[in-house]
């Protein structure tokens, strides 16, 4: 009778992901737009924007379905215009979403 030994399962390790701290990003720019922005160059985002939302939109029919994947849709791409601001000169600026924030959209306008 021979014995054998058990054989022992390796155990892998998972590595670790290091998430990049808030002053790291700051430092390294990393939301930080360049200084000169094309309107023209940013219309393809716009137009991947325009399939990405048809394609959401063509899924579901109910209205509310329809008021909640709008409300949790990403809108960098979307050309909004501002409407209400309180600051008045930005009210009637129509633009590309390039960055969102929890209060604020970057845009870059036919006219920068």
């Amino acid at each position: 009778l021979w014995l054998v030994p058990p054989i022992k399962k390796k155990t892998l390790k998972k590595k670790s992901i290091k998430s990049i701290s808030a002053k790291e990003k700051r430092e390294k720019k990393i939301y930080e737009l360049p200084k000169e922005l094309n309107f023209n160059d940013y219309l393809p985002l716009h137009n991947l924007w325009h399939q990405y939302i048809v394609d959401l939109l063509n899924k579901t029919t109910k209205m509310g379905d329809i008021l909640t994947k709008l409300l949790k849709a990403d809108l960098h791409g979307a050309i909004v215009r501002v409407t209400r601001s309180k600051c008045p000169p930005m009210i009637g600026i129509e633009g590309i979403i390039l960055q969102e924030t929890e209060n604020t959209f970057k845009i870059v306008t036919k006219y920068n």
